[in-house]
């Protein structure tokens, strides 16, 4: 098994685990979109048309490098990474990134202005970080074509690490699990001084109830002092500040 985990791997498992509604939604999307610009409708959609020099056409794109939003967002949840525009990046950029950017512009005849980054938290507040980062270019469909990856692959336990930060749900189930498995380890003696009662019994499952609410009481009180949110809500959001001492940049 692979200690590491790279971004681009799991962006293509998401891809290909895609629904097949998803993908004929997106392609309806596309004829429409494409419909826009015949040549009738370019003038009463002439704003958007000037502005589309600025966008990759996904027709022309390598489907191996195109991305969804959706996928992409499903993947941030997954691994609590941050989707954000380039700028957001304090860092320098690689060199080799301007190089294709601009390959591809010639190749394309494009002016292409809009990209974003998607890393960990970790990377958009330090300025040197060795963690990996994708560069993503925009397209013309709200897609994303991915331009180069760089950096350090992380390990590969980081997806059990962030189960409990993806929302208020997975966040309940992994203290309802914490919670049994501490209260099967809980000798009888502990629980009721009940000689009489066995290993299943109202005691032990009052010690779960009791140790289940404890755990949310303190997980409540941390989390909130360290102003925490899951990553359902802030994949898309810019961290606090490059000072940001939050849970999820110390621990993430």
């Amino acid at each position: 098994m692979p200690k590491t985990i790279s971004i681009e791997t799991a962006l293509l498992q998401e891809k290909s685990n895609t629904p097949h509604e998803e993908a004929l939604l997106n392609d309806v999307k596309r004829l429409f979109l494409n419909n826009r610009f015949h040549k009738k409708n370019v003038l009463e959609n002439l704003k958007q048309y000037n502005t589309s020099f600025e966008f990759f056409d996904d027709d022309e794109m390598p489907e191996q490098g195109l991305f969804t939003q959706e996928q992409i967002k499903k993947t941030c949840i997954k691994y609590r990474f941050r989707f954000l525009p380039a700028t957001t990046y304090k860092g320098e950029i690689p060199y080799e990134v301007h190089l294709k950017i601009q390959d591809l512009n010639t190749r394309y005849r494009k002016t292409s202005t809009h990209f974003k980054i998607l890393s960990s938290e970790h990377f958009f507040t330090k300025k040197e970080s060795r963690q990996q980062a994708l560069f993503f270019a925009e397209t013309w469909h709200g897609n994303y074509y991915l331009v180069h990856s760089w950096g350090t692959p992380y390990h590969n336990d980081r997806l059990l690490r962030c189960l409990p930060a993806r929302n208020f749900e997975t966040l309940l189930a992994c203290f309802v699990v914490l919670s049994l498995l501490e209260t099967a380890l809980l000798p009888n003696k502990i629980i009721s001084t009940d000689m009489r009662a066995g290993y299943f019994s109202m005691y032990r499952a009052a010690a779960w109830l009791h140790l289940f609410i404890l755990q949310c009481g303190l997980a409540t009180f941390f989390l909130m002092a360290a102003h925490f949110t899951f990553s359902a809500n802030n994949w898309y959001k810019k961290p606090f500040s490059p000072q940001s001492q939050s849970l999820g940049a110390n621990f993430f």
